[in-house]
């Protein structure tokens, strides 16, 4: 066997490898797109962005915000800091169980006048010995 077709063949191999890993990643987590934080030591996971689309001025919406918790120990978010005194979430601390998605309740009370919003919520999520702060997005336009 020549060099130059014994490199193909490691090549290959090692594409390989990395595909399989790359699928079985993307099975635990759920999402091509948390592969590296996964693969990087992230094991809970929130999803970043809630668009209420289009909403009357003055309503309050709903939404939830799924937490997905990769580990093989429970998690807990403990707390959260939001942007606005218009949000609110279910009462905290709420468990996780190892492995478990959690979805969970956010309320937007939508502003008196008609304009696109933006807030932040950061959740703190205590994942073992760590807690650490998850951002996400609360979005939409207010319409009259």
């Amino acid at each position: 066997m020549s060099n130059v077709r014994r490199g193909w063949n490691v090549g290959l191999g090692a594409l390989f490898v990395i595909a399989l890993v790359i699928v079985y990643a993307t099975y635990r987590t759920g999402s091509v797109f948390r592969v590296i934080p996964y693969l990087a030591g992230q094991r809970v996971f929130v999803e970043p962005k809630i668009d209420f689309g289009k909403v009357s001025c003055g309503d309050v919406v709903t939404s939830t915000v799924e937490i997905v918790n990769r580990n093989s120990r429970p998690a807990s978010v403990v707390g959260s800091r939001k942007s606005c005194g218009c949000i609110s979430t279910e009462v905290l601390p709420v468990a996780i169980e190892a492995g478990a998605t959690y979805s969970l309740k956010m309320e937007l009370k939508v502003l008196a006048k008609a304009t696109k919003f933006s807030y932040t919520v950061d959740l703190y999520i205590a994942d073992g010995e760590v807690t650490l702060p998850y951002s996400l997005t609360l979005s939409g336009i207010a319409t009259e």
